[in-house]
């Protein structure tokens, strides 16, 4: 009986991680946007909470409900015509966090966050939150380098990475081909963004705190994911 218990157990705590890694943008996305609208924007190495009516004033702003609004259609779009995302099975789990992937960095990391926050300076306190990230923002003349990252995310990332989800959701055939392309792109674009400032001492990144390891290092992500889904697809005999 307690094998049977402790085989439940760890079956259990098995499912729950896969469920996680599968819903891990989605979980990473709404993480993002908590620290962005309870933690004040900072360049120290010290962390605060912003006052509730800073808060608000981004979750309730029409910017930002759009976007959570257009992920959720696009996500329960998904869910409805694609049977594998409602089946929890060990072999649909890269399929699904494929799927879930691309949607929030078509609709979230690249529109919402770096297009409407870091170029339009839309958003409300996530805009404050790129200024703090690197204060080139503030100057016109030296953001030239940032600004053609977010022109060719709302340009190329944002339609192909909406277009890749489509084409996981309806099972196209060639959709691992046009991911790898967009890797292509979240690699390089990573790299174009973060690595001349480092190069350069990294004088305009925050000293510490939220700012650094949440806005700068995180971006690292897109490097990491790309290069396991590249080094995953090369290695999969299944599409042999």
């Amino acid at each position: 009986y307690q094998r049977r218990v402790r085989g439940c157990t760890m079956a259990q705590m098995t499912e729950l991680m896969q469920e996680l890694f599968v819903w891990s943008p989605f979980i990473l996305m709404m993480t993002t946007a908590f620290l962005g609208a309870f933690f004040a924007p900072t360049r120290g190495t010290d962390m605060a909470w912003t006052s509730m009516e800073d808060a608000f004033s981004m979750i309730l702003s029409p910017i930002f409900i759009g976007v959570i609004v257009i992920t959720a259609v696009w996500l329960c779009w998904g869910m409805k015509v694609a049977p594998y995302m409602r089946v929890r099975s060990s072999s649909k789990l890269v399929e699904r966090f494929c799927t879930i992937w691309h949607l929030t960095n078509a609709v979230w990391w690249s529109f919402g966050c770096d297009v409407l926050s870091g170029y339009f300076e839309a958003m409300p306190l996530m805009r404050e939150h790129y200024k703090t990230i690197d204060s080139k923002h503030h100057h016109a003349e030296m953001r030239s380098g940032l600004d053609a990252v977010y022109l060719t995310e709302l340009c190329l990332h944002v339609p192909l990475s909406l277009l890749c989800y489509v084409a996981y959701v309806q099972s196209w055939r060639r959709r691992y081909l046009l991911e790898m392309f967009i890797c292509g792109i979240q690699i390089e674009g990573c790299i174009v963004y973060y690595l001349p400032e480092l190069l350069d001492g990294g004088e305009h990144y925050p000293a510490g705190g939220i700012g650094l390891w949440w806005g700068v290092g995180f971006g690292i992500v897109w490097v990491i994911v790309p290069v396991w889904l590249l080094v995953h697809r090369m290695t999969d005999t299944k599409q042999e």
